[in-house]
């Protein structure tokens, strides 16, 4: 007799989205992992940044900080944030159970860890402002920049560079993300090279920047006022920094930062994401000690100071 047929698989119902002014704790306790929500019989979601780093002390599971927007006070300005303690893997399995205008999620970068080389790039299109401006043009003017610094640093070493470009796609403002990846090629296998920490991504920002000058100066609140394509601000300890498939919390979901770009530099080779979108595109990587061998850069030895609060991008 012929074999049985397979039983029909149930369908996967996406998520709903969850009601105007649903704030983080009621959205992401039914779909975190059981044991984040009872991590350290503590809150899993906090208001306090200082009450969430006190629960990854003695952390060994590879835990990190997030941020997530709350919907702000009338007539307030800012962002406003709870802080989640999570691993990338938990936080995709959360993210995966949110619908797309519920994930307002942010990696918070800390100085003190290996991360890539990355930079928030933007300027504004309100009023007709910055029209003649080519913003992938810019983009890739940048990232040839930095790659060519970061290759010059590698020396004799053989490396090659992951770039991976995520816009975020508004009427009245071009935003990129970029992230580059840089490993070692000179061994039985590639090894990643992250830089030593925000600063160090930082000092590689300003090295950009003096490099291209005056062709990465853009128009900011009016005609008359310029600032850098490059924000510089995003190096600060503890920075907040949106992913993958987030949008900020009132944002249309057209606006959440997607994969625009995924090349090997030098060339044009494609990228071959592993992991999911979320995870391939964090700053900080998901590697292990023995994994890193750190591509120098000269910086100085303290992160600048932090803002008041931790700012986002």
């Amino acid at each position: 007799p012929p074999p049985a047929a397979a039983p029909p698989q149930p369908a996967v119902v996406p998520p709903a989205p969850a009601p105007p002014g649903t704030w983080p704790e009621n959205l992401w306790k039914p779909v975190l992992p059981p044991v984040v929500v009872a991590l350290g019989k503590k809150p899993m979601i906090t208001g306090s940044i200082d009450a969430a780093r006190a629960q990854l002390k003695g952390d060994k599971h590879g835990r990190r900080l997030w941020a997530l927007d709350i919907p702000p006070r009338a007539g307030s300005g800012g962002a406003p944030k709870r802080w989640l303690v999570a691993t990338p893997a938990e936080v995709e399995e959360g993210y995966n159970g949110l619908h797309q205008q519920d994930r307002h999620v942010y990696e918070v970068i800390d100085a003190r860890w290996p991360c890539w080389a990355y930079f928030d790039l933007e300027f504004t299109r309100k009023d007709g402002l910055n029209a003649n401006v080519d913003g992938d043009e810019l983009t890739n003017r940048v990232v040839s920049a930095a790659c060519d610094r970061l290759m010059a640093t590698a020396g004799d070493r053989p490396l090659e560079i992951e770039v991976i470009v995520l816009a975020s796609e508004r009427p009245t403002k071009f935003s990129r993300h970029v992230v580059l990846r840089p490993h070692w090629t000179d061994g039985a296998r590639r090894r990643p090279a992250p830089l030593a920490g925000s600063q160090h991504a930082g000092h590689l920002a300003d090295v950009v920047i003096e490099a291209l000058g005056d062709a990465l100066t853009v128009q900011s609140g009016d005609a008359r006022t310029t600032t850098s394509f490059v924000d510089t601000g995003v190096y600060t300890r503890d920075r907040c920094f949106r992913v993958w498939g987030s949008t900020k919390y009132g944002d249309d979901e057209a606006a959440a930062f997607d994969v625009k770009e995924k090349r090997v530099f030098p060339g044009s080779r494609p990228v071959a994401f592993t992991r999911s979108k979320l995870r391939e595109t964090l700053v900080v990587p998901e590697l292990q000690p023995g994994e890193i061998k750190s591509l120098d850069i000269d910086a100085p030895v303290e992160p600048p100071p932090p803002p008041p609060s931790p700012g986002a991008a």
